[in-house]
This record gives C-alpha cells, structure tokens and sequence, in this order.
C-alpha cells in the first residue's frame, strides 16, 4: 500500500510540473511592469460630494425661481408692462384685497 501511495504522489506531482511547464509557455507574452498594491490610506470624499451638494442646490433653486417666474399671470409692475410690450402704461388698477 505505501508503495501505491508513493507511485500516486509521483504521478500527480509529474503532472502538476507538466501543467506548470504549459502554463509558463503559453503566458511568454505577458510581463509584469509593476505589482498592483492596494492603497494603505483611502481618500475622503467629503469634498467632491459637498461641491455637488452645493451646485446641486443651485441648480433647484435657480429652475424653481425660472419656474415661478415663467407661471405667475399677468405682469407684475406697471414698468415691467411697459418695457414688455413697448407701450406707455397710461392707468393702473388697485389690487382688492378680500375682507
């Protein structure tokens, strides 16, 4: 029996030198320029997240104040009429506000 187990460990460490041999062969090609190594530190992102924060915010509130400016009816000063449709505001009438 100890000499099937000694011929079974021959055989299998014969093969596993042959898969080396073709595996060294066939990757002939490939060389390593430099080691991947993962970083010791990592990197805050603190920073690039608060500046979207902060353009993401503008950029809600400069849509909101485009769209309240863009639905409210009518023209709001008797100037702004005026320099809207080239005309001269001759009267304006008093808002009434409800009792």
């Amino acid at each position: 029996m100890l000499t099937s187990n000694v011929r079974d460990f021959t055989v299998k460490e014969q093969q596993d030198e042959a898969q080396r041999r073709m595996s060294s062969e066939s990757s002939d090609n490939i060389r390593i320029v430099q080691r991947a190594v993962a970083p010791s530190q990592g990197k805050s992102l603190k920073k690039p997240i608060l500046a979207l924060t902060i353009m993401f915010a503008a950029f809600t509130a400069l849509c909101a104040g485009l769209v309240r400016m863009f639905l409210r009816p009518g023209l709001q000063t008797p100037a702004s009429a005026a320099r809207t449709l080239n005309l001269p505001v001759l009267a304006t009438a008093g808002y009434k506000h409800a009792a």
